[in-house]
């Protein structure tokens, strides 16, 4: 008897927006001096609007055709304060991004 696995391939999604090669530029130096986490490109650098989770390829497929028929102006995105996750043993810095209506909505 012939056994048939079926591999799905699953991504972690996730819907951000791309930040300013001058903002992107700034967080870099500023990685430079920290001691915590690790230095993420700064290519790599986005504000993360919502976080969807693990999903099948087809799933994103469809998430990507939803979110490309979105027509929205660019929000206005202002950094204001850095913080870290993992209590006193902290695993990663991230930068806090100001209230804004226009992102609220996009969310």
């Amino acid at each position: 008897m012939a056994s048939h696995w079926c591999y799905a391939l699953v991504v972690r999604c996730f819907l951000a927006l791309p930040l300013s090669e001058q903002t992107r530029f700034a967080l870099g130096e500023l990685q430079k001096g920290l001691r915590v986490g690790r230095a993420v490109a700064s290519g790599n650098l986005h504000v993360t609007v919502v976080f969807l989770d693990d999903r099948s390829e087809e799933a994103v497929e469809d998430l990507h055709n939803e979110f490309s028929a979105i027509r929205s102006g660019a929000p206005d995105i202002s950094l204001k304060g850095v913080g870290c996750f993992g209590g006193m043993s902290p695993r990663s810095v991230h930068v806090s991004v100001e209230p804004d209506p226009s992102l609220t909505d996009l969310h």
